[in-house]
């Protein structure tokens, strides 16, 4: 979980830059600072006085590089990891609801029977990412990279995933009610239950239909 500080400003950096580049150093330790109680907050027994019982924490920790970060059972309730770094994080059972993962990179990343319900995951890359009884109701996929994704038994219910990837993903016995699949980008190897109509248009013309602002259905 290293973070590497802003460079340094060049010798004859005026002063609007070197504030910039005080503020943004104060940032980054404020940011390693979340990163290591988050940390050491997963080492604690769960008897421990300073243990996070029912409290949901709210941080930002966008561009954070939390990448392999165990955050299993953890309530980060409406919290912002725009453009993280999350690959091969674990998230197991955790409560992320309404959070933002904008950009955010969770290749590989251990989300199983996590709850994101209305959580912003616009164009994430969860390729590869394990989803299995996850809780997406509401939840925002759209442009968002699932492929080889296992979601299987998820729970989709009203989540839009305009323009996803889901070329290789699980996405057997997963609630589909409401939810928006309009120019999901689908192959052979995924694995959904949809109405045949679905199957009619070939691999190259879903990557048209997703490349074209204008040919997906809004």
């Amino acid at each position: 979980m290293r973070y590497t500080v802003p460079a340094e400003p060049p010798e004859d950096a005026s002063p609007d830059q070197l504030d910039r580049y005080e503020d943004r150093v104060q940032e980054a330790q404020v940011r390693i600072t979340a990163q290591r109680i988050l940390h050491r907050h997963r080492e604690l027994p769960s008897t421990s006085p300073t243990f996070w019982d029912d409290v949901a924490i709210i941080i930002d920790l966008t561009h954070a590089n939390m990448a392999g970060a165990d955050l299993t059972l953890s309530k980060l309730v409406a919290a912002d990891f725009t453009h993280a770094r999350l690959a091969d994080a674990n998230f197991l059972k955790s409560n992320l609801s309404y959070s933002t993962f904008g950009h955010a990179d969770l290749r590989d990343a251990k989300l199983r029977s996590v709850v994101l319900d209305g959580a912003d995951l616009t164009h994430a890359n969860l390729s590869d990412a394990e989803l299995t009884g996850a809780s997406l109701c509401e939840t925002d996929l759209t442009h968002a990279n699932l492929s080889r994704a296992n979601l299987q038994g998820a729970d989709l219910t009203g989540a839009d995933l305009t323009r996803a990837d889901l070329r290789g993903a699980n996405v057997e016995l997963a609630k589909l009610e409401g939810t928006n699949l309009a120019a999901v980008l689908i192959d052979k190897d995924t694995r959904i239950n949809l109405p045949p109509e679905f199957f009619t248009l070939d691999a190259d013309e879903l990557v048209r239909q997703q490349a074209s602002p204008d040919a997906a259905p809004k």
